[in-house]
């Protein structure tokens, strides 16, 4: 469990690594970020939409989505930087 510590992902790697554990290169997903994630897997969207979530913790989010996507689709991702605009 990474309790209230920062945990770190890749595009190379399949999941989040602690703080011991983690790689150079590797991004840091702080706590709220992981928790938001928690919440997508629990809530519908509308109730998530209907609510400002902290800007800093989505976009930690949705880094950590697309590096997931690149790992499993075993390529870069060419619309990153637009998704990453939006």
């Amino acid at each position: 469990t990474f309790r209230a510590e920062a945990s770190f992902h890749a595009s190379w790697s399949p999941g989040l690594l602690c703080q011991a554990c983690k790689r150079p290169g590797m991004t840091m997903i702080r706590v709220q970020g992981r928790q938001l994630g928690e919440r997508f897997t629990k809530e519908k969207l509308a109730e998530l939409a209907a609510e400002v979530l902290p800007a800093g913790s989505v976009n930690e989010l949705r880094d950590a989505a697309l590096s997931w996507i690149e790992h499993q689709t075993e390529r870069k991702i060419r619309t990153r930087e637009l998704l990453e605009t939006l």
